[in-house]
């Protein structure tokens, strides 16, 4: 089973639905309103976008690469392009879904949504955060969900402004539960950005050379910065990148072990199977029998 791709935001709101109403190229906001009788499940998917969602109140579960997290109220979850993920909405939720792309923010907003808001990194630990009393949150998803249906003049850019102070509140509960020693870190986001390059890559793996020369340093300059980074050689970064979607595709596909290991370009399962025991402490096997407990 190979996981399907949403290239855009149009395609993802209209798989769910003709309910669902299609947003621009650029921005949408959806409103999640589940009554008795009408759960919503998302079949494991990635998309080429972002995502920002806010649970007011409602059962579910959300899962992201390989964390999975049950929904609670005033809860505040993000996904990244990329990231597998899948949904599952139970009866009476209420809440909101943002899709946007890094266009929508970057023509004002030159760094890259990672850099600014580290909670987007690929294999980041995913927000949820929980807001004790969510209403900085729920008054900025309404008062985005009232200009987008309003359209009245310059409603874009008012969005684009919510969207940022929205953004910003979060990387703030974001930032004060993690380690933020590397963050602004020339290092630091010189690494996202080849963890990023790997990834657009995938399941071709390209030379330290190819990768240094695509972010305009050298190869010994890029080896140093890694290992400065993650305590990693930059062959092992680029292996914990690989193996960490190997546990994507083994927990949110139905496809075997040597099928993941020939889809991530391991032509020998034997020697697939190692490096992924050695990197997790598990077999690949070991990992899916733990799924199904």
């Amino acid at each position: 089973m190979n996981i399907p791709i949403y290239k855009n935001i149009n395609s993802l709101l209209q798989a769910n639905g003709p309910e669902v109403k299609s947003g621009n190229s650029e921005f949408s906001i959806s409103q999640i309103r589940r009554t008795k009788g009408s759960g919503l499940k998302r079949k494991a998917h990635r998309t080429e976008f972002y995502g920002l969602t806010f649970i007011e109140s409602g059962q579910g579960k959300i899962c992201i690469n390989n964390n999975c997290y049950e929904f609670e109220d005033n809860m505040l979850i993000a996904t990244s392009p990329g990231q597998i993920i899948t949904l599952e909405v139970d009866n009476i939720s209420y809440g909101y879904t943002i899709f946007f792309t890094s266009e929508f923010l970057n023509e004002h907003y030159p760094e890259t949504i990672e850099k600014k808001f580290p909670f987007y990194k690929l294999n980041a630990d995913s927000l949820p955060v929980i807001n004790k009393d969510g209403n900085h949150f729920k008054i900025l998803f309404r008062a985005i969900n009232v200009e987008y249906h309003t359209k009245e003049p310059e409603y874009m850019n008012i969005i684009r402004s919510y969207l940022l102070v929205l953004l910003n509140l979060a990387n703030r509960h974001y930032l004060k539960k993690t380690d933020t020693s590397n963050f602004r870190n020339k290092k630091y986001e010189l690494t996202v950005e080849l963890e990023r390059l790997v990834a657009q890559n995938m399941p071709e793996r390209k030379s330290i050379t190819y990768l240094a020369k695509k972010l305009s340093v050298s190869s010994k300059h890029l080896s140093e910065i890694v290992k400065a980074t993650t305590g990693k050689t930059p062959s092992a970064f680029i292996t914990n990148i690989y193996m960490l979607e190997a546990k994507k595709l083994l927990m949110h596909t139905s496809l075997s072990i040597i099928e993941v290991a020939y889809q991530l370009n391991y032509d020998d399962p034997s020697y697939f199977n190692k490096v992924f025991k050695r990197q997790f402490n598990m077999t690949p096997l070991h990992f899916k029998k733990q799924l199904v407990r």
